[in-house]
């Protein structure tokens, strides 16, 4: 390998990584918001069964 390919590679992997990083924080944000959702909507459902 040339150094500009292994510098090339070493980009490409960077970015990869980016790309990984940024859909696992949007994977986990959706995750997290629905999580969320689940709980408040239980609690509602929770608290109207109280009434």
């Amino acid at each position: 390998m040339t150094t500009t390919r292994m510098a090339y590679a070493c980009v490409r992997t960077s970015e990869n990584m980016t790309y990984v990083t940024e859909g696992v924080a949007q994977f986990r944000s959706r995750w997290l918001s629905r999580k969320l959702a689940m709980i408040s909507w239980r609690s509602a459902q929770a608290g109207s069964r109280e009434d």
